[in-house]
This record gives structure tokens, C-alpha cells and sequence, in this order.
């Protein structure tokens, strides 16, 4: 398993939010790239972020990791613009 380093979160992407417009549906191509994800390793010299936690980010930062087929994103703490704790 992947451990972040000192002041970075690895965040399991979540899979994007089916949207409805309406009676509409928004089709799965146009939708956004996930911005939320479970936290699933905190680095040492990050102390208010937990694992469990669901963070939420802009999608521009970090890096993407594919490992064992799921989708993961490394993020530096201050990129991280909220969090829902569990």
C-alpha cells in the first residue's frame, strides 16, 4: 500500500456523482472528474485529516496513482479545501 509523506494525503478517488438536469440525465462522459475521495493515508506531519475522512480538492491538484486497478490521488494537505469527517 501506497504511504503518503510528510504533509500529504492519499486520497481513494470516489466515483462521480450521477447528476440529474431535470427529467434529464447528465451523461457519465460530461460529467467532471471526481474532486472527492476517501482518505486512506495521512503523512506524519499532517494532524487534522484523518483516514476515513472525505476530502474535497480541485481536481488540478495533485497526482493520480492506479494501483491494483484503483484510482488514487497523492494531494499536499493545503490543497485540500474541506473535509467531512466520518
Amino acid at each position: 500500500m501506497l504511504k503518503p509523506l510528510d504533509n500529504r494525503v492519499l486520497i481513494k478517488l470516489l466515483p462521480p456523482q450521477e447528476s440529474l438536469l431535470g427529467k434529464f440525465e447528465i451523461p457519465t462522459s460530461s460529467q467532471k472528474i471526481p474532486n472527492r475521495g476517501g482518505v486512506v493515508g495521512v503523512g506524519e506531519s499532517v494532524t487534522e485529516i484523518k483516514v476515513g475522512d472525505i476530502a474535497i480538492f480541485d481536481e488540478k491538484f495533485g497526482i493520480v496513482i492506479t494501483e491494483k486497478g484503483e484510482n488514487f490521488r497523492v494531494i499536499d494537505k493545503r490543497d485540500i479545501f474541506a473535509i467531512i469527517k466520518k
